[in-house]
């Protein structure tokens, strides 16, 4: 860097090469299914597995939605969307 001993005007050119593009997250996953609450139809954001169980319940029977989700954040998954479904807005009853 040069010493300036003199107010003024002064040009300076710098190397015009390419410069690296730095890397960023960019993967946002998104799960569908049926879960025991939360809202149904809309994507939801989740980050985390206790968001996840906070808004949309634990593990359910019959659906792989919950395992599914806790494995993704299980193997270091960032945040994800989570789609609710369900007939009419219920849950599925247990089936004995």
């Amino acid at each position: 860097m040069p010493n300036y001993l003199s107010p003024g005007v002064y040009v300076e050119e710098v190397e015009a090469g390419s410069r690296p593009i730095e890397g960023v997250g960019t993967a946002t996953a998104a799960f569908v299914g049926l879960a025991e609450k939360g809202p149904v139809n809309a994507p939801t954001l989740v980050t985390n597995w206790s968001q996840f169980a906070q808004t949309f319940g634990g593990f359910l029977e019959g659906s792989y939605l919950a395992h599914s989700v806790y494995g993704y954040f299980l193997n270091g998954g960032g945040s994800a969307y989570i789609v609710r479904i369900g007939a009419n807005g219920h849950a599925p009853s247990a089936q004995a």
